[in-house]
């Protein structure tokens, strides 16, 4: 099973092309591979090569989502109070390891123009931890993000591993990658009903309805995050209508059930 792949934005070419020949000879002995999207499917064999398309079954992700779906109000409140965030301000947050395939630059980027162009305070969540951690606070400081203070425009909480603790507290969710398998942070924060935003890249399409739970944005552009983000902000109905949405959706397609339901069904076909 690929739950993603290391084929670009991870590697120098030399290494890159090491992975995609272990692949291909591991690929080669193996009776089914499973992606996780149809667009990874796609990666995997008509752009990388590893494997003919006809050795792969579509599989998406399953998970318990019922957890994200109780006691928002009461979270949403616990949380910002704990990181001192006014009941006013509107929260974007993002979720992941600080690596450079994460591309926080970016968030912190769209942060800065939200700053410039909202009417109300926007403030900047970052959960996770990594490397780049010193590097992202300085960079947040060029572009004149405050991280301390009574109402910080930046906040890095490091890990949660309660991840439903704290989504009920963001007004949006967003994701600045390179490049991704199926981006489990937008599917929990759908189902936490949390409208979300996502740059373009590996299966996001595949698990974010486009204009119907968030948006998916082409461009790899700051200025087209933060509108596509002032568009959920600046219209109250629309957040409701994606958040709910958006929450359907994860629950229908992304569940526990139907995952043991699809492996269930490949293993007697096999069979």
């Amino acid at each position: 099973t690929f739950h993603g792949h290391v084929f670009h934005s991870y590697f120098h070419p030399a290494k890159t092309q090491l992975f995609k020949k272990l692949e291909r000879r591991l690929a080669s002995k193996s009776d089914k591979i499973i992606a996780i999207s149809q667009k990874q499917k796609n990666e995997l064999s008509a752009i990388h090569k590893i494997v003919d398309a006809s050795k792969i079954e579509v599989i998406p992700l399953g998970f318990d989502l019922k957890r994200f779906t109780i006691d928002s109000d009461q979270r949403r409140s616990t949380f910002r109070d704990h990181w001192n965030i006014p009941k006013e301000a509107k929260v974007v947050g993002i979720i992941g390891r600080l690596a450079p395939v994460k591309d926080h630059h970016l968030f912190i980027d769209t942060i800065a123009d939200l700053k410039a162009a909202a009417s109300d305070k926007v403030i900047g969540v970052i959960i996770g931890d990594g490397e780049l951690r010193q590097e992202l606070e300085a960079y947040a400081s060029e572009k004149e993000l405050s991280l301390e203070g009574e109402s910080p425009d930046l906040i890095f909480t490091s890990w949660i591993t309660a991840i439903e603790e704290a989504l009920p507290a963001m007004d949006v969710v967003m994701l600045t990658s390179h490049n991704e398998g199926t981006p489990v942070s937008l599917i929990e924060a759908q189902a936490a009903a949390v409208p979300v935003i996502s740059t373009d890249v590996g299966g996001v399409s595949d698990v974010l309805p486009h204009s119907k739970s968030g948006f998916v944005v082409s461009s790899r552009s700051s200025q087209d995050l933060a509108h596509s983000t002032l568009q959920i902000l600046g219209d109250p109905s629309l957040g409701q209508e994606m958040s709910k949405h958006g929450q359907q959706w994860a629950l229908e397609q992304f569940s526990r059930q139907r995952l043991a339901k699809d492996m269930r069904s490949l293993y007697q076909k096999l069979l």
